[in-house]
This record gives structure tokens, sequence and C-alpha cells, in this order.
């Protein structure tokens, strides 16, 4: 279970990035006003889910615990890392308001996974299973941005065929930076993803024998998710035409397959 200090820095990286997600959203309805800036909100929910993580850390002895609530809080920071590093480069703009509701949403829910917080069956500790959970969980942010950009992609190119709210045009990134990024993101993500599951199945061997069946079936979802980005990769690359709209819509839809997948392994994984 979280300390009571551990719940205040929680406390803290919520109200940063929630302040930083009206100051967005402000922005971007009336971008002729002056909303203030999400500098100081952002960089404050990071340093605060900085202090949590490396406390957690400290105190499981691990690089990382592996169970929902650090998790969510780690996915919530990097997220949140990703937007101030776009905004640094001065890059797809817009793009904050879509990110850091999401890393708002997760940081609060991860007060929904406290009672999940447990500190895992032993062989949860070796190295090559720490290794596994961070690289999963890194991927794993990388997977829900491209998401979001597929997401936004899909906004901006209904708003350029339709002719309605051609307004929020001037305050999204263009179509072809979106899709870029989205295709970083997944080339970032698929190899962590594979390493990821390479560092798993080493760690189900070292699992005591009448456990690793269940293992396995927790470990499946993973799998599955794997296969069918790089099913989607491939039938990109073979297919030149699968762009624009259609590879966005796949990317949200696999981005929400993530999330899926990850809350699942993680019910079940506090049930170990």
């Amino acid at each position: 279970m979280p300390t009571i200090g551990q719940l205040i820095l929680l406390a803290i990286g919520l109200v940063g990035y929630g302040i930083a997600t009206v100051t967005a959203v402000r922005r971007f309805r009336r971008p002729a006003e002056s909303a203030g800036s999400l500098t100081g909100p952002l960089v404050l929910g990071l340093i605060a889910g900085a202090g949590l993580i490396a406390w957690r850390v400290a105190g499981a002895g691990t690089l990382l615990a592996v169970n929902g609530f650090d998790a969510m809080v780690l996915i919530a920071w990097l997220i949140g890392l990703e937007v101030f590093i776009v905004r640094g480069a001065g890059r797809l703009k817009g793009v904050d308001v879509f990110l850091l509701p999401v890393a708002t949403l997760l940081q609060l829910a991860s007060l929904l996974m406290i009672r999940l917080a447990g500190s895992g069956a032993s062989h949860m500790h070796q190295w090559h299973i720490i290794g596994h959970a961070m690289v999963i969980t890194l991927s794993g942010a990388f997977f829900v941005a491209s998401g979001v950009a597929g997401a936004i992609y899909l906004i901006v190119h209904r708003a350029m065929r339709t002719k309605q709210e051609l307004s929020i045009l001037g305050r999204l990134p263009p179509l072809e930076s979106l899709e870029r990024f989205g295709r970083v993101m997944v080339a970032f993500g698929f190899p962590l993803l594979t390493f990821g599951i390479l560092t798993g199945v080493c760690g189900i061997a070292h699992v005591p024998a009448p456990n690793r069946s269940r293992e396995m079936m927790m470990a499946s979802g993973t799998v599955l998710l794997w296969a069918a980005y790089g099913i989607a990769m491939l039938v990109v690359w073979l297919r030149p035409r699968l762009r624009g709209p259609r590879a966005a819509a796949l990317a949200t839809g696999a981005a929400a397959l993530t999330v899926l997948n990850f809350v699942a392994y993680l019910l079940m994984r506090s049930q170990v």
C-alpha cells in the first residue's frame, strides 16, 4: 500500500496534470485569450510523478514494482513527458489537448488500483522480470500516444472533408505531421514490446511449475497484441495505399486494445 507521503505526491501530480489539461483546453478553445502557461503545472506533475516512482522503487527494492498502481503512475508520467518533449520541440501544436487528459485520467485511475498494489510474487523481483515490466510499460505509453495521434488525425480529416469546424484546423497539427508522429511512436514501441515478450518468456521459465499455465494465460493477450501490431505494420508496408484515415483508425483501435489488455493483465496479476 502507498504511504501517506506517496499519496501526497500522487495528489500533487494529479493536480499538476489536471491544471495543465484545463489550461490546454482553454487555450485550444479560445486561442485569442491568454489562458496562462501549462508548462509550470506540467513540470510540477512530472516532478511529483518522478518523486513518487523513485520512492516506490526504493521501497520495493526493485527497479519497478509490478502492480497496477505503479504501472498507471508510470504510464501517466511517460505520457506527460511526451507532451513536454513535443512542446519543447515546437511541433504538433494542439496535441497536448488530447494527451494531457489521458495522463490525468491514468493518474486518477491509479487510485482505483491501490488495493491491487501488493509486492507480487518473489520471482517478480528478478532482474529479467523487472526489465520485462519496464519495457512493456514504456511500449504501452508509445502505443497510446500513437493512438491519440490517430484520433486527432481522424478529427482533422473529417473537418477537412465535411468543411465543418474548419476553425480547428489552425489549432491542430497537419495530417502529415500526425501520421509521421504515429509511425515514430509505433516504431519505438514495437521493438520494446518484442523485447518485453522475450524477457517475459525467460520469466515464465523461472516461475514455479504449478503457476506456469496461469502465467502463460496472462501473457497470451500481450502476445496477441504483438502479433496484431506486427501484422498491421506488415500490411501497411505491403499496401502503401492503406494509409491516411484507415491507418489512423487502425492505430486508434490498436491503442484501445493496448489499454484493455494492460488493465486485464494488471487485474489478473493482482490475484497472483
